[in-house]
């Protein structure tokens, strides 16, 4: 059974090699050729936060009020080690080596448990095999007050979830907890380089995302000259073989890590506590930036 769970896909990359030997390298591409690895090695660290908002409120209704939804979330994400994870079924060998990724996330005064991500880097890019812990599977507190929302003909009781729906993985459940991807999914892909497309996740009763690589760029992230590419995820949510234009999820993926990721959701159907009737509509941005970078 499908699961949606929640838990920011944070990107950070490694490199496993045979016999599952642990290897992190900590360089990639060098300055001028195409990213193929992240500077990665135990111990570093990357801290983000996170800003979710309602703007271009357009009611339908005199007596609808604007929701001014502003929420401030930060992260912390840590490389542990390795991890072994049992193979996927059918696959030879028994376990198989990943890196084990540790995210805290933080919202006022209250520290969500850690979530765990495992991760294992392929000649061919960088593939989630898994994730545990933290918040997975459960709801976070809405913020928004006894509103339903509407988007891409699904309601949501707050718009965390919206959002969840949109960017999570909805692993397969494991008798320890653990969310397994059958198969991983490749999240990047190797070498990174423009105009690069692949297919992230297309599934039987779900929809189809690929993701997109723009050009290279350069820019200063936190007093050092990074050089990134602008990654863009493309939705089809309804199956009709065309890309959504009313959501739009891009990531900056660097030689240094993940630096940012803008998400807008727009058009979006605020309705009575019911889900029945649209009262008004609101765009939604969110975006996460990069306070700490700590690589060695």
């Amino acid at each position: 059974m499908k699961t949606i769970r929640f838990a920011l896909p944070i990107i950070l990359i490694l490199t496993l090699v045979g016999c599952d030997e642990f290897l992190f390298i900590l360089q990639g591409g060098g300055e001028t050729g195409p990213i193929t690895a992240y500077p990665l090695g135990v111990g570093n660290r990357w801290s983000y936060t996170r800003n979710v908002r309602s703007y271009n409120f357009r009611p339908l209704i005199p007596t609808a009020t604007d929701p001014r939804i502003n929420l401030w979330l930060y992260y912390d994400v840590e490389v542990l080690g390795e991890r072994k994870l049992p193979r996927q079924p059918g696959a030879a060998g028994d376990t198989i080596a990943t890196a084990e990724l540790m995210q805290i996330e933080r919202e006022g005064i209250r520290t969500y448990p850690p979530t765990y991500l495992y991760l294992k880097q392929e000649t061919d890019g960088l593939y989630m095999h898994g994730y545990t812990g933290g918040t997975l599977g459960a709801p976070k507190p809405n913020r928004e007050g006894a509103r339903v929302y509407m988007f891409a003909g699904h309601c949501f009781q707050s718009v965390n979830d919206l959002l969840a729906f949109l960017t999570e993985p909805f692993g397969e459940d494991q008798p320890d907890s653990l969310m397994r991807e059958y198969p991983p999914l490749r999240s990047i892909y190797y070498p990174l380089q423009d105009g690069v497309q692949w297919t992230f996740r297309r599934e039987s009763g779900w929809w189809r995302i690929d993701k997109r690589v723009g050009s290279m760029l350069r820019r200063s992230v936190l007093g050092r000259q990074v050089r990134y590419h602008e990654v863009r995820w493309l939705y089809d949510l309804n199956n009709n073989g065309q890309w959504d234009t009313d959501i739009s999820i891009i990531d900056q993926i660097s030689d240094k890590g993940l630096v940012k990721r803008t998400i807008e959701a727009k058009d979006i159907a605020m309705t009575d506590p019911n889900g029945l009737d649209p009262i008004a509509r609101i765009d939604i941005k969110d975006e996460f930036n990069i306070t700490l970078l700590n690589v060695h």
